[in-house]
């Protein structure tokens, strides 16, 4: 028994293993913000989509973003869910989004 209990205790911890290694690329694929400035959030996504945002850092300096974005989604889905939570205007030129406040 004790042989058997050696096969099975590498196969325990291998799963284990495995588990933490799935849980740690479910994160990496997805970005989680809690209370986290709108400009560090603009700057994650810019680097997740190979974007470049532009905006004033002082209109964007109160807001922040409380969500989760899955590696799923296109940066479309992200802005339109910025756009609405933050009252923002986004406009794309090439790997450029200008992002303004809407008045």
């Amino acid at each position: 028994t004790v042989s058997s209990m050696a096969t099975t205790e590498p196969a325990a911890k291998s799963a284990q293993s495995q588990s933490a290694i799935s849980n740690s690329i479910k994160r990496i694929r997805s970005l989680e913000f809690v209370q986290t400035p709108l400009v560090e959030v603009l700057n994650q996504l810019g680097n997740r989509y190979h974007v470049h945002f532009k905006y004033d850092a002082i209109e964007l300096s109160n807001d922040q973003v409380t969500g989760t974005f899955p590696s799923s989604d296109e940066l479309s889905v992200a802005l339109k869910l910025l756009r609405t939570i933050n009252n923002l205007s986004f406009s794309q030129y090439q790997d450029t989004i200008l992002v303004s406040k809407l008045k």
